[in-house]
C-alpha cells in the first residue's frame, strides 16, 4: 500500500516543444501469487508490470501548452497546419494556449481541407490582456476553404472577441490577398459569428478579405458572413455582439454577402460598421440569389461606401431581391454613400426586387438613408405593388429619414407597377417618413406602369417631403388612393414639395 509519483521525463522522449501531445498510461500490480495487474485508463492486458501484451487502446494525454510567440505559422510543414481541423491553431487555443501580446498568424500556404469541425472560443491571456489575434496571409496570396458541415460555418466564432481577419499582405494595406471559401453546397455560412449563451463576439474586424459559397451559379450558401444563433442559422442572437467591423472585403456567391442579425430586447447588437465592401458580382455564375446584405436588431449602426451590384433571384424564389435590408428592430443608424445596382427578380412568383429595403418594424428609429446611388432594379411584374422594381421600398416602422439618394429605375419591367420610392399601407405614424433634398426619377420607356413615387399610405406619414427632384415617363407619383400624373398634382396631394 502507498502513494506514488511517477514522473514523466520528457527528455527521454528527446523533448518537447509547443502543441506536442504527451501520450501515457501507468500499470501496476500486487503482491498476490499469481499477481493482480491493472492498467489506468483500462483495457491493457500484461502477466507483469514488466510484460505488456497490449498498452491501452486510448492512453491518457496531455498537451504542452504555454502563451503563443508573437507570431505563428500556419500551413504545409508548420507546427499547425490547418485553423480548424483536429489539431490545428484553434484547437489549441481553446486547449489552453494563451496570448502573452498582440498576437499574428500568418497564412503560409494555402489552406484547402479546411472542415470547420473546431471553431474558435474566447481565448485566454496571460497578463494584462486586451490583446488582439491577427490572421493575414505571408508570402502571397492565399487560399482557406474546404467543406464545413451542413449548418455550419468554415469559419466558427465561438463569443471570440478581437480577433482580426486582414486578407492584405502588407500590414495596414488594402490589397485583397486572402480568400475564404466554403464549398459546402447545402445550409451553411463562410464565417459565422456564434452567440455562446450570454457570451457574444465582440470587438472583430474582417477586412481586405474575398470571401464566397459554393459552386454556382445560384450557390445555396446562406452568408458569407452570418452572426445571430449559435444553434439554427438565420436566429437571433441570444447575446449582443458589439462594435465588430467588415471593411473592404468582396463577398459574394452566397444567398446574402452579410446577414447580421442580433437579439431582441436586451441582446439587441451595438455599434457594427460595414464600410468599403463590394457585395455580390456581376458574373451570372457568382451573382448572390436573396441580398446583399440584410441588418437587423441593431442600434448605432453605420452601412457606408460599399458597391452592392449582381444580386439575380433564382426562377422559382418566392422571397424579394434587396440591395440592402434594414429588418427587425433597427435604431440610430446610418445608411450612406452606397452604389447600389443590378438588383433582379426574375422568379415567376410575383415577388419584388428593391435597391434598399426597409422592414423594420421600430418606431422613432431615427435611422437616416443617405446620399446613395440606385438604379438598375427591376423585378418580373406583379399586379401587387409592393411585389414590383422599386428603387427605396418602405414597409415599416417610422423614423426614416431619407435625404440626398439618386435614384433612377431605367430598367424596363415587363408589367406590374415601379417606382424610385414606395411606401407600403403598414406605415401608419404621422410624419413616420421624412424625405428631402432627392432625385428620384423613372425612366423605363416601356411595360410597367410608373411613378417616381408610390404611396399607399396617407400624405401624413410624410413629416416633410420638400426640395425633391422627381422625374417620370409617366407619372409624378401616386399618394390618397390616386395617381399624380403632374408635380402639381403632387404638390396638391402632399401640400409640399
Amino acid at each position: 500500500n502507498g502513494t506514488w509519483d511517477c514522473t514523466i521525463d520528457v527528455a527521454l522522449l528527446g523533448g518537447v516543444v509547443l502543441g506536442d501531445t504527451v501520450s501515457y498510461f501507468t500499470i501496476a500490480q500486487d503482491t498476490a501469487t499469481p499477481v493482480n495487474v491493472g492498467t489506468n485508463p483500462g483495457g491493457g492486458t500484461a502477466t507483469d508490470v514488466n510484460t505488456i501484451t497490449n498498452p491501452p487502446g486510448t492512453p491518457n494525454s496531455y498537451l504542452i501548452v504555454g502563451a503563443l510567440p508573437a507570431t505563428v505559422n500556419v500551413g504545409t510543414g508548420e507546427t499547425f497546419t490547418s485553423l480548424t481541423n483536429a489539431g490545428g491553431l484553434f484547437e489549441a487555443l481553446n486547449s489552453g494556449f494563451t496570448l502573452a501580446g498582440n498576437t499574428t498568424i500568418l497564412i503560409t500556404t494555402d489552406l484547402t481541407a479546411e472542415t470547420g469541425a473546431v471553431g474558435l472560443n474566447e481565448f485566454a491571456e496571460d497578463g494584462p490582456g486586451g490583446y488582439t489575434l491577427t490572421i493575414r496571409p505571408s508570402g502571397g496570396a492565399r487560399v482557406i476553404s474546404g467543406s464545413g458541415a451542413t449548418s455550419n460555418g468554415l469559419i466558427n466564432l465561438n463569443g471570440t472577441d478581437r480577433l482580426v481577419i486582414d486578407g492584405s499582405l502588407t500590414p495596414g494595406g488594402t490589397t485583397r490577398d486572402l480568400t475564404i471559401t466554403n464549398n459546402q453546397t447545402g445550409t451553411s455560412t463562410v464565417i459565422w459569428f456564434k452567440t455562446i449563451g450570454t457570451n457574444g463576439c465582440n470587438n472583430n474586424a474582417i477586412r481586405n478579405t474575398i470571401i464566397n459559397g459554393g459552386p454556382g451559379p445560384n450557390s445555396t450558401s446562406t452568408a458569407g458572413i452570418l452572426t445571430g444563433s449559435s444553434t439554427t442559422i438565420g436566429n437571433d442572437g441570444s447575446a449582443p455582439q458589439n462594435n465588430n467591423t467588415i471593411q473592404n472585403n468582396w463577398i459574394y456567391r452566397v444567398q446574402n454577402s452579410l446577414y447580421l442579425r442580433g437579439g431582441t430586447a436586451a441582446n439587441i447588437d451595438e455599434g457594427w460598421t460595414v464600410i468599403g465592401n463590394t457585395l455580390g458580382s456581376n458574373d451570372p455564375n457568382d451573382n448572390n440569389i436573396f441580398r446583399g446584405m440584410l441588418i437587423g436588431n441593431a442600434n448605432n449602426f453605420i452601412v457606408a461606401n460599399n458597391t452592392v451590384n449582381g444580386i439575380r433571384s433564382t426562377t422559382t424564389t418566392t422571397a424579394a431581391m434587396s440591395g440592402i435590408q434594414v429588418g427587425l428592430l433597427a435604431t440610430n443608424g446610418v445608411v450612406a454613400n452606397n452604389v447600389i445596382r443590378n438588383i433582379k427578380n426574375v422568379s415567376g412568383s410575383g415577388t419584388g426586387a428593391f435597391g434598399i429595403s426597409v422592414i423594420a418594424t421600430s418606431a422613432a428609429s431615427n435611422v437616416s438613408i443617405t446620399n446613395n446611388m440606385i438604379d438598375d432594379i427591376a423585378a418580373n411584374g406583379s399586379a401587387t405593388v409592393a411585389s414590383n422594381g422599386h428603387g427605396i421600398s418602405i414597409t415599416g416602422g417610422s423614423g426614416w429619414n431619407v435625404y440626398y439618394n439618386s435614384v433612377n429605375m431605367g430598367t424596363n419591367q415587363a408589367s406590374g407597377t415601379t417606382s424610385a420610392m414606395f411606401v407600403s399601407a403598414a406605415v401608419t405614424a404621422a410624419g413616420a417618413v421624412n424625405a428631402r433634398n432627392n432625385i428620384f426619377a423613372n425612366t423605363q420607356t416601356s411595360g410597367a406602369t410608373r411613378f417616381s413615387v408610390y404611396s399607399l399610405a396617407p400624405a401624413s406619414i410624410f413629416g416633410t417631403i420638400n426640395n425633391n427632384n422627381y422625374f417620370s415617363s409617366e407619372n409624378v407619383g401616386f399618394i390618397g388612393g390616386s395617381a399624380r400624373v403632374t408635380l402639381g398634382d403632387w404638390q396638391t396631394a402632399t401640400t409640399q414639395d
